[in-house]
């Protein structure tokens, strides 16, 4: 029968450590890659139509969110998708949110579409053009439950022009 020296015995103890720490380096990276390979949350984007004769003055638009983490918190923007036709240079809004227990926060928000020398802002090119603004930050998701959108262009009752109007709801970064 044969017999291990001393010196061969010290040599199984150091590979058989140095497995284990192989194995769990090994396990380490693979948690790691895993972790850094999960997308984080994105943005949610709810758009409305709008009919071609035009958005009407007293025709709210209803948004539910449908939120990925009820523990996070987000910033809520609302969006609006114009033609070059638009006639005017800002299009004010009032932005409702309803927390699940009803309660209402009202937001009045003006998008600045044009400049002084008419040129239009946001992003696009041809004939639409898209701009957002933020409307609140760090809203839980039962702050945020429903959101309203009303035009609040005084003496027009349809405002032309205006495709989509929606809402983007992104992951909160605190900073």
């Amino acid at each position: 029968m044969a017999t291990q020296s001393a010196a061969n015995k010290g040599k199984g103890l150091f590979h058989s450590g140095l497995h284990r720490l192989w194995k769990v380096l090994v396990v380490g990276v693979m948690m790691a890659c895993t972790v850094a390979c999960q997308s984080p949350e994105k943005e949610q984007s709810i758009f409305c139509d709008l009919p071609d004769e035009g958005w009407h003055s007293k025709a709210p638009l209803r948004f539910e969110p449908n939120y990925k983490d009820s523990a996070a918190t987000y910033d809520i923007a609302v969006a609006v998708r114009h033609t070059w036709q638009y006639r005017y240079t800002q299009l004010p809004l009032l932005v409702d949110l309803i927390t699940s227990n009803g309660q209402v926060s009202h937001y009045a928000v003006t998008l600045r579409l044009a400049d002084e020398h008419g040129n239009w802002c946001g992003s696009g090119f041809g004939p639409l053009y898209q701009l957002s603004t933020t409307v609140a930050t760090g809203v839980s998701p039962q702050q945020a439950s429903k959101i309203v959108v009303w035009p609040r262009m005084e003496g027009v009752d349809y405002i032309e022009c205006v495709n989509n109007v929606g809402i983007v709801v992104r992951p909160h970064i605190a900073g």
